[in-house]
């Protein structure tokens, strides 16, 4: 039985919107620019950090695009269980780009 207030009635619906999170951060790394001074010359050049994927971004960037999602994700009463596998993959794509980015020390301060 699927929930009355669906926000997605497609596991394609969800994975859009969770592509158009991934292009976001993209442009939110421009917040966070780290300015650096190269050369012996000194010469400016600005870098854009890369921002990792998070769960709760993920859930912020949704609630104000679309709507909450967490419940997709906790799928309490088994409402979304055709949701299952897309969240699955998205968690599991956040942890691959945490551990990978904290291993090559891009997100370590």
């Amino acid at each position: 039985m699927a929930h009355p207030t669906r926000l997605f009635h497609k596991a394609e619906e969800l994975e859009s919107i969770w592509n158009d999170y991934k292009e976001s951060l993209k442009e939110s790394a421009k917040k966070w620019e780290k300015i650096q001074y190269v050369g012996k010359d000194g010469t400016k050049r600005i870098d854009n950090p890369k921002i990792p994927l998070t769960a709760a971004g993920f859930y912020v960037y949704c609630e104000k695009n679309k709507g909450n999602v967490e419940q997709y994700f906790v799928n309490k009463d088994n409402y979304y269980n055709d949701f299952v596998g897309i969240c699955s993959r998205i968690k599991k794509e956040i942890r691959d780009d945490q551990i990978i980015g904290g291993m090559l020390g891009f997100y370590n301060p």
